[in-house]
């Protein structure tokens, strides 16, 4: 027997439509039953050691139902990592110019990545663990948080739960949330609802009282851009209309964290709501 990450099988896979090369990563039960849910790590680079660690764990202790964990990642060094995600983790709008630095000029490729995931990734990773059944859940955070969210209010069919932690819905004005008028009528019918969790750390809408040496200059625009995105409180009225719209939601405020430290306790939560055993 290996342990959890040794056991992690990793490969590369190119999207057709838009021959951006992706990192995955598969974590998978060493004797898996039958048919096993297909559990979707958004932000891989940052998250999928947890998530898979969570996963197994909580699986030998009777806590979750066994997964296959699978982490979209891009494999590139850090310096190139904000830029990608900014594509691949937008799903329209632009970069505001203050953020350009880090996340370059381009974005808007999120519809493209969940077209990839469900249409072409999840088919792959059945064909190499036939196991893997068509539950998809997915997980994310940040402006993987807003795909995350994005997905469920756009694809709900096509989804069995979703995480979206600490989730930017700020980005492009809040242009997420104009998806859930058309909610209702998208779960209309359907004969599996999905189940979503929302989770932010609690002190992400704090505004800081001074910033690192050398960042001092921008501390007022820092404590504007705070106010103006709403993080926590977004992310609370998003799961409330959730749950208005008739999906059972979940909304977690982790005390005591912020957008940075709220990563790894989030993701556990999240792998623990996904995969919570039914009875």
């Amino acid at each position: 027997m290996t342990s959890i990450l040794e056991g992690i099988e990793r490969f590369d896979l190119t999207a057709r439509a838009t021959g951006r090369r992706y990192r995955v990563s598969v974590s998978a039960p060493e004797a898996p039953p039958a048919s096993l849910p297909l559990v979707v790590v958004l932000d891989a680079d940052l998250a999928f050691g947890t998530a898979a660690e969570t996963a197994a764990v909580l699986a030998s202790i009777g806590e979750a139902r066994p997964a296959v964990v699978v982490g979209v990642g891009h494999g590139v060094p850090p310096a190139e990592l904000w830029s990608r995600r900014a594509v691949d983790l937008t799903p329209g709008g632009s970069i505001p110019e203050s953020m350009q630095a880090v996340l370059g000029t381009d974005s808007g490729g999120g519809e493209q990545l969940l077209d990839w995931i469900l249409d072409e990734l999840a088919p792959e990773i059945a064909r190499r663990h036939p196991s893997a059944s068509d539950e998809v859940a997915l997980i994310g955070h940040s402006l993987g948080g807003l795909l995350a969210a994005h997905a469920l209010l756009t694809r709900p069919g096509r989804l069995a739960a979703v995480a979206a932690l600490s989730p930017a819905l700020w980005w492009d004005g809040f242009a997420v949330l104009s998806h859930l008028a058309a909610l209702p009528e998208r779960l209309a019918g359907l004969g599996r609802i999905p189940r979503a969790l929302v989770a932010v750390g609690g002190l992400e809408q704090t505004p800081p009282e001074s910033l690192p040496e050398g960042w001092e200059h921008l501390l007022e625009r820092y404590r504007a851009e705070i106010a103006r995105t709403r993080v926590v409180d977004a992310a609370g009225e998003l799961a409330a209309s959730l749950a208005e719209a008739g999906i059972e939601s979940r909304f977690d405020l982790l005390e005591g964290e912020t957008h940075g430290t709220s990563i790894a306790p989030a993701v556990a939560r999240a792998v623990g709501f996904v995969l919570a055993p039914r009875h």
